[in-house]
């Protein structure tokens, strides 16, 4: 016939001899010394309740306190811990505690043993692990709630400071030992707690702030109690964006000092927060991360110049406060502030909106705006004979920027007639470009180019009428028609 397996209540585990020998070791050594229960006050007399504590721990273990006959006719315990004390020290008289009781909480699982009636599980785990820096302080947690006084558990014992927090300079060491890596005793822009009773602080800067997964405030205060432990605790971040939007009015630092936030996630959403407030404010620049780049110094850090800076620059002036990117370019900027004022601009230049990039759009609209306003002063002159044109389409090529095509059209004329080659050497040396090209044409050419350069750098710089005056006199200089 099959053994039948004992039942087991659920909620309980069998205890193995190693754990029943130690918790009946505890148990003794709170028999000889019960005050090990207690802690180390430190603080004025009268504001703490352990100095009742102490004495009815001391009647607890008076033999004739245990037992049946104990609590009927023994002197009445009437403080709680007391209560779990005597009713602890019965396993003593049964020399064993083969299944033991199981407590989850968020700091992990305990097992202790169930004795007397209607004492609550806390005080028995608190006096059954006492050992234990964490389970320890489950026995006080009614005190520290009923008598608002502050509890530190410390590796051997608890310290109590009374009606006030005095953080343990011990405690201290110990919390800025387990801090991890990147924490720093220097000020900075960044996460900083500081313990208020003790004046000290520490600083997480953005680089390690930005990737922590804890909430640093609440693993530094594991150890510590009180109605409201977080009270000796202040919680600031520093952040280049500070001055435009105060991150002390941002509300998720309250959720962080309540527990709901880790580091990282107080990271994005302060971030979020006061780009949003920054962009609304009314000054102008790039916000990009934590950073508020004026238009000059946006400009700066990415090196922008020619078409890139001025529309840089255009569409900063005109946006009512700060533009918010997530990456640091120019076309970013445009992406950001294409609906208000982008498209504006880009009708301004003459341009009609496509399916392209914001940016390119711009781009394309403003050079072709630069060109019309640089051949503007330039008349129209209707067909010419080939050096003529010549002069003026490099003319032209030269005051819209399209050096690639003058030097195409150059390269072109050096094997036409005798006169235009005489002229595009005269233009490579006006653009400075004929540096190693003198293999290309004679030195009865060169000669000639001498003669007509002067007359191109007037063409070059003549306007309106004067611009088909100065063009005959090339033509005529160089003896072709016009």
């Amino acid at each position: 016939m099959a053994k039948r397996r004992r039942a087991r209540l659920r909620g309980t585990r069998t205890a193995t001899r190693s754990e029943q020998r130690k918790l009946l070791e505890r148990v003794a050594q709170l028999k000889e010394k019960p005050q090990l229960l207690l802690p180390k006050c430190r603080h004025p007399a009268g504001e703490c309740p352990y100095s009742s504590v102490r004495e009815q721990l001391e009647r607890a273990v008076e033999p004739e306190e245990r037992g049946f006959l104990g609590r009927l006719f023994g002197r009445r315990l009437k403080d709680p811990l007391a209560l779990a004390l005597r009713a602890s020290l019965t396993l003593l008289d049964a020399g064993k505690a083969p299944v033991m009781a199981v407590a989850r909480y968020p700091t992990g699982e305990v097992g202790y043993v169930l004795r007397g009636q209607s004492i609550p599980k806390e005080r028995l785990i608190g006096v059954q692990n006492f050992h234990h820096r964490t389970w320890r302080a489950l026995a006080h947690l009614a005190y520290v709630r009923k008598h608002d006084i502050w509890l530190y558990s410390l590796p051997k014992r608890l310290v109590c400071t009374g009606k006030s927090p005095a953080l343990p300079s011990e405690l201290w060491d110990e919390l800025r030992a387990a801090l991890p890596r990147g924490w720093r005793d220097s000020d900075g822009e960044g996460l900083r707690l500081r313990c208020l009773s003790l004046d000290r602080e520490v600083w997480l800067p953005a680089a390690g702030w930005r990737r922590s997964s804890r909430n640093s405030l609440m693993d530094v205060l594991e150890h510590q109690h009180a109605g409201d432990a977080t009270a000796d605790w202040e919680v600031e971040v520093v952040t280049p964006l500070d001055a435009l939007a105060p991150a002390t009015k941002c509300p998720a630092l309250n959720e962080y000092r309540e527990g709901k936030l880790t580091d990282a996630e107080l990271w994005t959403q302060l971030g979020d927060w006061q780009r949003e407030r920054a962009a609304d404010g009314g000054a102008h620049g790039v916000i990009h991360g934590s950073e508020m780049l004026t238009p000059d110094d946006f400009t700066a850090r990415l090196s922008l110049s020619g078409h890139d800076a001025r529309i840089a620059r255009e569409l900063l002036e005109r946006h009512d406060g700060a533009v918010a990117v997530e990456a640091l370019t120019l076309g970013a900027v445009a992406g950001a502030t294409w609906k208000p004022h982008g498209q504006r601009l880009l009708a301004n230049w003459g341009g009609a909106a496509d399916e392209r990039e914001p940016l390119e759009q711009l781009r394309d609209a403003l050079a072709r705006a630069e060109m019309q306003d640089a051949l503007a002063a330039l008349p129209e002159l209707g067909s010419l004979p080939p050096l003529p044109a010549l002069a003026d389409r490099a003319v032209r090529l030269l005051r819209t920027g399209r050096n690639a095509d003058l030097q195409r059209a150059l390269t072109a004329a050096s094997e036409a007639s005798h006169g235009e080659r005489a002229l595009a050497w005269a233009i490579l040396r006006h653009t400075s470009s004929a540096g190693g090209r003198e293999w290309q044409f004679a030195r009865e050419v060169r000669e000639f180019a001498e003669e007509l350069q002067p007359a191109f750098e007037t063409l070059a710089a003549a306007e309106g009428a004067n611009y088909a005056d100065a063009l005959q006199r090339l033509a005529q200089l160089a003896g072709a028609e016009f």
